[in-house]
């Protein structure tokens, strides 16, 4: 993967749910990016070397409908993300696809697979709503101070 960068759990644990909500377009930061892609990566089994395109858009489809819902992709534009990072590579007829074998892609996505990554998304999101519900009661308390 190009300029892959290696994440240990505790970053992609604090960082990924924070990408994921914040973001409703492709992320800019590089390393975004990067964590956006390792996610979809997981998806795979990066022993295959014969993924048909069908398949390939249904492991990106269902990753979308986990994580990716909000960033406006389609599972083309992303397919063609995975294929510039070097996590997949396309047959010369566009028809076949393989994991490109990577040391740091594999630790990265052991790492990922460890990881409960909707429950991190969702405590994320859940978090944030509490914090909402807090400023909101001390705004309409500050409000009803004489």
């Amino acid at each position: 993967m190009l300029n892959q960068t290696r994440f240990t759990s505790t970053d992609f644990k604090k960082a990924f749910p924070k990408v994921v909500l914040n973001h409703q377009a492709w992320p800019k930061r590089q390393v975004d990016r990067q964590m956006l892609l390792l996610s979809i990566a997981a998806f795979f089994d990066l022993e295959k070397t014969d993924y048909r395109e069908v398949d390939v858009n249904d492991l990106i489809m269902t990753w979308s409908a986990f994580f990716g819902h909000q960033l406006n992709l389609d599972h083309v534009t992303l397919r063609r993300e995975l294929v510039d990072a070097r996590i997949l590579e396309r047959s010369h007829n566009g028809g076949r696809y393989a994991v490109i074998p990577d040391d740091t892609l594999t630790a990265n996505v052991n790492m990922i697979r460890a990881l409960d990554l909707e429950s991190l998304v969702r405590q994320e999101s859940e978090r944030r709503v509490q914090v909402r519900a807090q400023y909101k009661n001390l705004s309409a308390g500050a409000s009803n101070q004489p």
